[in-house]
């Protein structure tokens, strides 16, 4: 691991693009050296044992290679580490990794990304060229509660005043899970539906305890939340483990070995199905948030049962500090599961900025294709965000969330309290690094002011016309805005589109249509297969409009546009060729 001081400031700034502020990582770990620049300008290193750095390591192990199971190639740049954590004065060992009691955390985390990006007092800045920020890092004790928190806010300045990207964890909830009615006996024979519908609705009724933490609710960062799933194979080595949230395809009991699950147990769980640690949205004027899903890691729950009067809980500190665990205890037949967690968000946002980084190497490599010239980096954060909500979907979680909501009544929905759980949904990230002949992704991007509206025309594959075939049209629109923290509006600019839905004859699908507008990110997903009819050269619209909310726009808007259409697996055409034949030039007009 390379220090500031040993690489000379200047010579590296040309190519970091990502940084991580958090606890101090390992020194010359041997999955980190060479890969880490550690910035350390207050000299924390000197009094933060090694033993005790954990959380700085983890992070930045899962920003360079992903989970380990997975066996994923490491970022081919360097990462910028700047510690605003140190080793607290606690009992337990090692001690939590925390923002010292005598920093104020706005004062740090602005002195921070000032000096990267613009440089502090006489100083130059040290890595200007970053253009992705992790943040996996929350307040316990502040839960977003109807007011942006003074943290949230300086990130929405900062986003916008630096035009960085902010990735930042929902936040974990430790508190105990109650399921009421449940004996030892009927836990380790609830079927892996029983099992998962329990847990979920015992969240769901400590909902209003169970809220995403600051600066979670920041209204320019994207805000992730983790899936409850991981790639490895095997159980922790606790016996008599519990998998939570089990769902599979069948019904199966789901009680865990110490090696892994017994024989015949259920072997995959739901992709996209909430971690039971996530801080729940939505966020400021309910906006989405998280905004997606990312896996964090597959948690467990030991069976552990106490009968008391009157019932009560304790938490204990599980012997491997790195492996997340769970404690179940029953209570007065109530079954309360106590969690002791290194912070699975952390791992969902971490992994997030991993892909955030591989997009950035994506958009590098299109400046080398046609027209890439007009791709500058200052678009990269808007684009980078686009396409990390872009490949977010509910799938088949929302069928598993929405069962456990209750009834919203006549002509209501339950859209918005699934996506407290889910946001936009999990990200299927495989999807954004390329495409295949089914799959077409194009890409837009502008800067716009108040009262104007961009138009951009993508060409329709002339073989999809008349045919009666599955189709799919996902959309995602991403911004920075300005803030006013002196108005309940807050946002300073709504940028928002209408889905060209009768082009293709596909309709709306997920996430209610006016949620989807109330942030900076807005997702849609359009399905139908029904047969339209268009021109040979025929073209999708797609109107990006503007209008000041909170403040007077006097500076354009960046912004970033993802656009996919894809088709039912093997169809026997290729929309990808047709389309890439039909963009001789750029689509954007003006407005």
């Amino acid at each position: 691991m390379e220090t500031l001081e040993k690489v000379g400031k200047g010579w590296f700034g040309a190519f970091f693009y990502e940084v991580l502020l958090d606890g101090l990582p390992l020194m010359n770990h041997r999955r980190l050296a060479g890969r880490l620049i550690v910035d350390d300008p207050d000299g924390w290193a000197e009094h933060y044992p090694a033993n005790h750095r954990l959380h700085g390591t983890a992070m930045a192990s899962i920003i360079l290679h992903g989970e380990l199971d997975a066996k994923e190639p490491a970022l081919s740049r360097p990462v910028y580490v700047r510690p605003i954590l140190k080793p607290s004065h606690h009992f337990s060992s090692p001690p939590p990794e925390c923002i010292p009691d005598d920093y104020l955390v706005v004062d740090l985390i602005h002195r921070a990304v000032k000096r990267i990006l613009t440089g502090d007092g006489e100083e130059e800045a040290v890595a200007p060229s970053v253009r992705i920020i992790n943040l996996s890092v929350g307040d316990p004790d502040r839960p977003f509660i109807h007011e942006m928190s003074p943290w949230a806010r300086l990130l929405d300045w900062l986003a916008y005043e630096y035009n960085v990207l902010f990735i930042v964890s929902a936040g974990n909830q430790v508190g105990p899970i109650e399921i009421p009615g449940v004996t030892e006996t009927q836990l380790k024979s609830l079927s892996s539906k029983q099992m998962t519908k329990s847990v979920l609705e015992a969240i769901r009724s400590d909902s209003a305890n169970r809220r995403i933490l600051s600066p979670a609710e920041s209204m320019n960062a994207l805000t992730v939340g983790a899936s409850h799933e991981d790639s490895s194979a095997c159980g922790s080595g606790v016996s008599n483990q519990v998998d939570p949230l089990p769902l599979a395809d069948f019904n199966r009991p789901t009680i865990w070995g110490s090696s892994g699950r017994k024989s015949g147990s259920p072997s995959i769980v739901l992709p996209g199905l909430p971690s039971p640690i996530n801080g729940l949205g939505l966020g400021y004027r309910r906006a989405i948030k998280p905004e997606v899903l990312l896996p964090g890691g597959g948690r467990l729950i030991r069976s552990s049962y106490y009968l008391q009067t009157p019932p009560y809980w304790r938490r204990i500190a599980m012997p491997l500090p790195q492996v997340s665990r769970w404690l179940n205890r029953e209570l007065n037949w109530v079954t309360m599961m106590v969690m002791v967690t290194v912070a699975s968000t952390s791992n969902a946002a971490a992994l997030a900025s991993r892909i955030g980084g591989q997009l950035y190497e994506v958009l590098l490599q299109l400046q080398h294709q046609p027209h890439g010239d007009r791709l500058e980096e200052i678009y990269f954060p808007v684009l980078i965000k686009a396409l990390l909500v872009h490949g977010s979907q509910w799938d088949k979680a929302y069928d598993v969330v929405a069962e456990v909501l209750p009834d919203p009544g006549k002509g209501g929905s339950k859209k918005d309290g699934v996506s407290r759980f889910l946001g936009y949904g999990r990200v299927f990230y495989e999807r954004l690094l390329h495409c295949t002949e089914y799959r077409a992704t194009s890409l837009g991007f502008g800067e716009i002011g108040d009262e104007q509206t961009h138009r951009f025309a993508f060409p329709l594959p002339p073989s999809l016309s008349g045919k009666k075939v599955w189709r799919r049209l996902t959309v995602t629109l991403a911004w920075l805005t300005p803030v006013n923290v002196n108005t309940y509006q807050y946002r300073g600019a709504k940028l928002w589109l209408n889905p060209p839905a009768d082009t293709l004859d596909v309709k709306r699908k997920e996430v209610f249509w006016q949620s989807a507008k109330r942030g900076t990110v807005q997702h849609e997903i359009l399905e139908g297969d029904e047969a339209a009819v268009f021109e040979e050269d025929g073209m999708l619209v797609i109107d990006v409009s503007c209008r000041g909310e909170a403040v007077d726009l006097n500076e354009p808007i960046r912004y970033g546009l993802a656009v996919t259409l894809e088709v039912a697996e093997g169809c026997m055409f290729s929309i990808y060729n047709e389309i890439k034949e039909r963009i001789p030039q750029p689509v954007r007009i003006r407005v």
